[in-house]
């Protein structure tokens, strides 16, 4: 199925990024996730910053054009990352290196400063200090590619739901 995008759309969810703080790095399996903005308390005990993107196509972050992380390091294992894929109980490159970036982002908080959409659904977050986010939507295919997420309030997802 052709999926149809309005790239304008897009943008203006993800404006709202602009002047908002990274505060956490991680993932969950192998998506990626990228926190921004203060803790906002949801119910309960549970809590969490006030917006993320959920990164399920190829990612990287990068530092004054070199890649600190990226997608592919989730499959290499930290220990040796030259001899083999990660099992599920093993650390990973990307789990090393997420866990020094969502340090340096939960001290350091640099903030969003430009976010671009493109017309096939890339996105590039240009951050303070020389740090950049980009997400590359890989499909063809109608499947979740990335979700922007405001905590307890809506989601927006590409490709958009049907």
């Amino acid at each position: 199925m052709l999926v149809t995008f309005n790239a304008e759309v897009a943008q203006a969810r993800l404006t709202v990024l602009v002047d908002q703080p990274a505060t956490g790095m991680g993932r969950a399996l192998d998506m990626g996730i990228v926190e921004f903005g203060d803790p906002v308390n949801g119910l309960g005990t549970r809590s969490g910053s006030a917006f993320a993107l959920h990164i399920n196509c190829p990612f990287r972050l990068l530092l004054e054009g070199r890649v600190l992380v990226g997608s592919e390091d989730v499959k290499w294992l930290a220990k040796d990352a030259m001899r083999g894929f990660a099992e599920d109980d093993e650390r990973s490159v990307y789990d090393t290196r997420a866990e020094g970036i969502d340090d340096f982002f939960s001290t350091s908080r640099p903030k969003v400063r430009k976010v671009n959409v493109s017309s096939i659904g890339d996105v590039r977050l240009e951050l303070e200090g020389g740090l950049v986010v980009e997400l590359f939507a890989m499909s063809s295919q109608s499947s979740e590619a990335w979700r922007f997420v405001q905590r307890y309030g809506e989601h927006y997802t590409f490709p958009v739901d049907q």
